[in-house]
């Protein structure tokens, strides 16, 4: 068949987005597990640790890693209005009306349609992923920072 090519090449095209949907939605569950553990690890060793005598840069860098890890976290859960993962029954009807005799046409159009859709989503997946690092990041040094100030010593 002469759109065999053309047909594959839609087909990784829409993987490729079906990928960028499942990273999303990966990076969304995984931010909520660092907001909980964030917010839990601030209710256990927060308490004493930031009543107790220890240093207080100690004590507000605990602090700010919390707020940055939960700002992050909370920047990743919020809707995104600008990431699509499909293309709308209207903009393949209106873009792709004019070939329907030619198959190969049709799905090459189709993918390149995919593809423009998949560049517009990565610089956005791109910061989300940003974000969860940076959320992690924080969460990890909240706790040690919190640790140490349980610990009346620096780890």
């Amino acid at each position: 068949m002469p759109a065999d090519l053309e047909k594959l090449a839609y087909e990784f095209a829409l993987r490729a987005l079906d990928k960028q949907e499942r990273l999303v939605e990966e990076l969304r569950a995984r931010a909520g597990v660092v907001l909980a553990a964030s917010s839990l690890a601030v209710s256990f060793l927060g308490g004493r640790g930031l009543a107790g005598p220890g240093p207080v840069g100690l004590a507000l860098l605990s602090i700010f890693c919390f707020v940055v890890s939960v700002g992050a976290a909370i920047f990743l859960l919020l809707p995104k209005p600008g990431l699509a993962f499909t293309a709308t029954a209207a903009s393949v009807l209106d873009g792709l009306s004019a070939f329907r005799g030619d198959p190969a046409e049709l799905y090459r159009r189709a993918g390149n349609n995919l593809d423009r859709v998949w560049a517009a989503n990565d610089a956005a997946i791109r910061r989300l992923s940003a974000a969860f690092a940076i959320a992690l990041c924080a969460l990890g040094v909240e706790v040690v920072a919190l640790a140490a100030l349980l610990g009346g010593t620096l780890i």
